[in-house]
């Protein structure tokens, strides 16, 4: 009965461990349906009683073992949303073998171990794992970056993966030592290949990032002075149709005064200014009615055209980012939009409660499937829709704000922003 609670109690604290260290530090989002999470955690539970009750004590240990790193896997994907499938398998792997290594350290000062033991010294690991998180969560805040596990490269865990079973094997040489050298050399020789390797590709890879942001960078700055330059026009022109009256009143004198001909001049010039201002653009926001009205008129060079409705406040977005969200998005929706012209990309946007919702809607050739917030269809769907969309989700979580897509038809883009107030 001891080896049943004890190994029982491992495997629920050993969830709880990798779950509340996904929720509280990694910060994955629940799935709204529960009901497969809940399920495969009471099979998880049956499976384990049913092995401890009915094999003997060392089959019970290794099978206790095996279902607790399947849980590792399953439960995770079941109970939280993720961008990668490959994900929570690689750092379930990872978890385990970590905890392997660390309890081989400590049980290996042990004379005379028993099953039973090592299963409580499991969960004594497990239970100030646990504690550690919520330390770190509740008394010293800390949290990792969005997306942090999603952004690792494969190589990293599976170089951790190894290098944790080649120290776990070293330490298990006072066992057998015959048996356990060969492996420890083996693992120990991979290992240190792969973090090689690992060194190589992360380094090419961040390169390559770095390469590529600070292009993007360069672009998004040479977009923000040319919106500057359209902002400052649109000042000028809004000032000359505000004295437009006071025009008026002067062409009045010029006629008063029996001024005839250069009235009439005066007339043709404000009539000509007049109509370069007609249709122009009005958000709110100056930068906003820059990019719009830019992206509206290179629309038109494939036949889409740009309808904008609401208004998008002019203080507590940073214009960096503001250009980041909408020209990304604006471009993302006109090139797919392209591939079914003519048709109309609409922008919509709402400020209510101290904050702002920007929705942005294209039609598209072919549904994109959507699973989990990700674009999920071919490689065209996602260079359509997802360029610099990881742009936009960062700047959103500068402002505590989210970034929803869907597609029934008509593929769009939400995004919600709480306004910065002085």
């Amino acid at each position: 009965m001891t080896l049943f609670i004890s190994g029982l109690a491992s495997l629920i604290l050993f969830s709880c461990a990798e779950l509340g260290m996904l929720y509280f530090i990694f910060g994955y989002e629940k799935r709204k349906n529960l009901f497969p999470f809940i399920f495969a955690a009471v099979a998880c539970i049956i499976i384990n009683c049913i092995f401890s009750l009915t094999v003997n004590s060392e089959d019970s240990t290794f099978y206790n073992e095996l279902l607790m790193m399947c849980s590792s896997m399953i439960l995770p994907y079941l109970l939280f949303r993720h961008e990668k499938k490959r994900t929570f398998a690689l750092f379930g792997f990872c978890l385990c073998s970590t905890f392997d290594y660390i309890h081989s350290i400590i049980f290996s000062a042990y004379s005379r171990p028993t099953i039973v033991k090592e299963l409580l010294l499991y969960c004594l690991i497990y239970f100030l794992t646990i504690f550690a998180i919520f330390a770190l969560k509740k008394l010293l805040k800390v949290t990792a970056q969005p997306e942090f596990l999603e952004n690792i490269s494969p190589v990293i865990y599976i170089v951790i993966f190894f290098a944790d079973y080649s120290a776990y094997y070293k330490v298990m040489l006072t066992k057998d030592s015959a048996y356990y050298t060969e492996i420890s050399n083996a693992l120990t020789f991979l290992s240190s290949t792969l973090i090689v390797i690992c060194f190589g590709y992360v380094f090419f890879r961040y390169t390559k990032a770095t390469f590529k942001q600070r292009e993007s960078d360069i672009i998004l700055n040479t977009e923000l002075r040319r919106y500057d330059e359209m902002m400052k026009k649109n000042r000028d022109i809004r000032a000359f149709r505000h004295d437009y009256q006071n025009n008026l009143f002067s062409i009045k004198t010029f006629i008063k005064d029996g001024r005839i001909e250069e009235a009439e001049n005066y007339i043709d010039e404000i009539s000509s200014s007049l109509a370069q201002t007609s249709g122009g653009l009005t958000t709110g926001n100056y930068l906003a009615d820059a990019i719009i009205s830019e992206k509206s008129a290179n629309a038109k060079d494939v036949n889409v055209s740009i309808e904008f409705s609401g208004s998008i406040p002019s203080e507590g977005i940073g214009n960096y980012d503001l250009c980041t969200i909408l020209a990304n998005l604006i471009d993302n929706a006109v090139r797919a939009a392209a591939e079914v012209s003519p048709c109309t990309v609409n922008i919509d946007s709402c400020e209510k409660n101290g904050g702002v919702v920007i929705k942005i809607s294209n039609p598209v050739k072919e549904k994109v499937t959507i699973k989990n917030n990700t674009i999920q269809t071919t490689k065209r769907d996602r260079e359509n829709h997802g360029f610099g969309l990881q742009n936009v989700k960062k700047a959103v979580q500068k402002y505590d704000g989210y970034v929803e897509i869907s597609c029934n038809d008509i593929f769009v883009v939400e995004v919600g922003l709480m306004l910065h107030t002085k």
